[in-house]
């Protein structure tokens, strides 16, 4: 005989992750039989999280100790949901308090590159939820736009594109901001190149259609990330 792990989360029952081991053998009623197939597998679930902004980190920060002790442990911690992935944002998204970057205007070198910003509220809230977490969080990093004066439009936001001088510079940029982070003890393992790739939105958003995409942004930020990170 087989045992088999069985979690049951309802609502209705007041029941949240009950845990049960069941032994698996015959069973005379058929219409009550469930296969299981242990060998047989598809796609593979790595977990699941939720996003870590400024908006968000603003609003905890504002709660009383015992309500963000609260919140980070119904997110993140054994008794609540869990989480073992978090999505942060690299400059200003739609959830952040207004527009910003990383570097002063028209800086293409990034000599000005700062995260200092983040280590305000997003950082902290990201390592409260790493320190509940009895399981490793997994981080994603997504950039909603980049600096204004790499835009065609010249503004962070409603849309426009990137302008394609400034590609390998954006690619730099993201190597920078990896490495940043890594330095302040939280290691990115996924990223995109760009939130809603193809919307233009009243708040920060840039176009990058899908060929530019695979032939030149996401080939130079390979070659950026070989060159910049891994030969240091």
């Amino acid at each position: 005989m087989k045992e088999l792990k069985v979690i049951t989360t309802c609502e209705s029952e007041e029941l949240f992750w009950k845990e049960e081991t069941k032994t698996m053998g015959p069973v005379e009623d058929c219409m009550h039989v469930v296969n299981v197939f242990p060998e047989v597998t598809y796609q593979t679930v790595h977990g699941f999280g939720g996003a870590f902004t400024e908006a968000a980190a603003h609003n905890y920060y504002l709660m009383s100790k015992k309500n963000q002790k609260d919140i980070i442990e119904s997110y993140y911690g054994d008794t609540g949901l869990r989480y073992n992935m978090g999505r942060i944002h690299m400059n200003s998204c739609d959830f952040a308090l207004g527009n910003y970057v990383y570097i002063e205007e028209g800086d293409k070198e990034l000599n000005t590159f700062d995260i200092s910003h983040d280590f305000k509220e997003i950082i902290p809230m990201v390592k409260e939820a790493m320190e509940t977490s009895s399981q490793e969080i997994h981080i994603l990093m997504s950039p909603w736009s980049p600096a204004a004066f790499m835009k065609t439009n010249g503004e962070m936001n409603h849309g426009g594109k990137l302008k394609k001088e400034y590609y390998e510079c954006w690619a730099n940029y993201f190597v920078r901001f990896i490495k940043e982070y890594q330095k302040a003890g939280i290691k990115i393992e996924y990223l995109t190149v760009q939130n809603e790739p193809e919307a233009t939105q009243t708040w920060d958003s840039c176009i990058i259609q899908p060929k530019k995409r695979a032939n030149l942004f996401v080939i130079t930020l390979d070659l950026s990330w070989r060159k910049t990170a891994l030969a240091t």
